[in-house]
């Protein structure tokens, strides 16, 4: 006789399935819906076609993908949360955890919380924009294919990471084929990757973090990121972007984006309070505003655009870059540098006060120019002659106008310096009214030296004596300013 022990009833694996009923109603247009199994399909076939999706329906579990199939170039609203006229109605969460794939540009529009869960997978051809930002009229996307953007927030959105709606936790990469973009009260990113643009817009004052714990945040193409009140930070996780960073705070809040020594980024552009930047290469600073700015970074530190800081700057290559500090840019504080083993060039508008500045011994190049005045009653440009330093080769050209010098320009930089060389300007004219002043701040030769014109003076006929000495790096020397 056999022998039965007890036996354990297991219960089947639920397995996810897409809605096979119309899960919403079309506001407008035309649109249908088919679902079976794990996979739904909406086919519109008007352009701007917008749905009022039932509570509840709007939930993309894992295994299951939902298919927006629209006309060519074609958007579809998805409203989430609103009612059958589409006007807010009860809030209701929009979630995906699963595959959302669309040939156009998808919006989805949610009077609550907006998820995309870990392991996600999204893929379209326009596009994948997300908003809990109440807009009830339909008149901004009928007319323009757009959201206004413009109404108070009514949730949060996440993208990455686990949620509650997961059968099963899943912190695992979401992978995103196309452009993304989400505004919101709350935005976080947490394990995300974007092949093409991404912009994040968050309205509230919560601090907005770019990387979260459970990896890494890349943006392949450009990102642009803007708060309302709430500063900009990450988590010690990478932020990786593979073209420019727009970052917009509201009332100098600060951008903290120094966590890890993995991140990397292409040009970084700024209109925020301090703003502190790190860079496992190199990295470019576009045209910006800011309070502060630190960047580390392995390789070359340059500006490829404006920078305004009103405060301090602080720069430093710490494998074999050089750091470039010019483009017209200005800095009301100190401004410190530092090339382990390349150069320093401070080539700014107006004056500038120097903290500490740190290159090799072998490196030889200006790092930074005060002008104090340019002077008055030139009639000719006058010869500038660089004289002493223990160096030979460097050569300079200077420029009048108005009767006031008003730039020097380096045209050889030699080689060898290892003290101030002395700059004598001759000529130009006989008994200037003013005699043109300038500091600078040199690490072993000369490679630039300008003169803004609004500090050129007026009035010279000969030509003035530029003064200007080379400090040792750890001595911080702020220039004389002309009475």
């Amino acid at each position: 006789m056999l022998a039965v022990g007890p036996i354990a009833i297991l219960p089947s694996p639920v397995l996810a399935a897409v809605p096979t009923t119309t899960p919403f109603t079309v506001v407008n247009g035309t649109a249908t819906w088919s679902g079976s199994g794990n996979f739904g399909t909406v086919n519109a076939a008007t352009d701007r076609a917008i749905l009022a999706w039932n509570a509840g329906q709007f939930n993309v579990q894992q295994g299951d993908t939902f298919s927006f199939q629209l006309p060519n170039g074609g958007s579809i609203l998805n409203k989430v949360g609103y009612t059958s006229t589409g006007a807010i109605g009860t809030p209701d969460n929009a979630i995906i955890n699963g595959g959302l794939t669309s040939n156009g540009r998808v919006f989805v529009l949610a009077n609550g919380n907006i998820m995309i869960g870990g392991g996600a997978q999204v893929s379209t051809s326009g596009g994948l924009y997300l908003s809990t930002l109440a807009e009830a009229d339909n008149f901004n996307f009928l007319a323009l294919g757009n959201l206004a953007f413009t109404g108070g927030s009514t949730g949060s959105i996440t993208i990455g990471g686990t949620n509650a709606s997961q059968a099963t936790a899943n912190s695992s990469q979401v992978n995103v084929v196309g452009d993304i973009g989400a505004w919101a009260g709350a935005v976080s990113l947490n394990n995300v990757l974007v092949t093409g643009n991404m912009i994040v817009n968050q309205k509230g004052a919560s601090t907005l973090l770019l990387t979260g714990a459970a990896g890494t945040t890349q943006v392949n193409g450009n990102l642009t990121v803007t708060t309302a009140g709430g500063p900009i930070d990450q988590a010690t996780t990478a932020l990786v972007v593979g073209n420019t960073t727009t970052l917009n705070t509201t009332g100098n809040l600060s951008v903290t984006l120094n966590r890890s020594a993995a991140n990397n980024f292409g040009t970084v552009t700024a209109n925020a309070g301090a703003v502190s930047l790190s860079d496992r290469d190199g990295i470019n600073i576009g045209n910006s505003t800011v309070t502060n700015l630190t960047v580390t970074a392995v390789n070359d530190i340059s500006t490829v655009g404006t920078v305004a800081v009103s405060g301090d700057v602080s720069l430093t290559s710490t494998g074999t870059g050089n750091v470039t500090f010019a483009n017209n840019s200005t800095v009301g504080g100190l401004f410190s540098a530092s090339a382990t083993n390349g150069n320093v060039t401070a080539n700014v508008l107006g004056n500038i006060a120097t903290g500490t500045i740190t290159v090799p011994t072998t490196s030889t190049l200006l790092t930074s120019i005060s002008v104090t005045n340019g002077g008055t009653g030139y009639t000719a440009a006058p010869t500038v002659s660089i004289i002493g330093g223990g160096g030979t080769g460097a050569v300079a050209t200077a420029t009048f106008s108005g009767g006031s010098v008003t730039g020097i320009t380096i045209t050889n930089v030699g080689s060898g310096y290892t003290s101030a060389p002395t700059i004598v300007l001759t000529g130009g004219g006989t008994n200037p009214a003013a005699v043109a002043t300038a500091s600078a701040l040199l690490s072993n030769f000369v490679s630039g030296l300008t003169i803004p014109s609004s500090s050129g003076g007026a009035g010279y006929q000969t030509t003035p004596t530029v003064r200007s000495r080379l400090l040792p790096p750890a001595a911080p020397r702020r220039p004389r300013r002309q009475r």
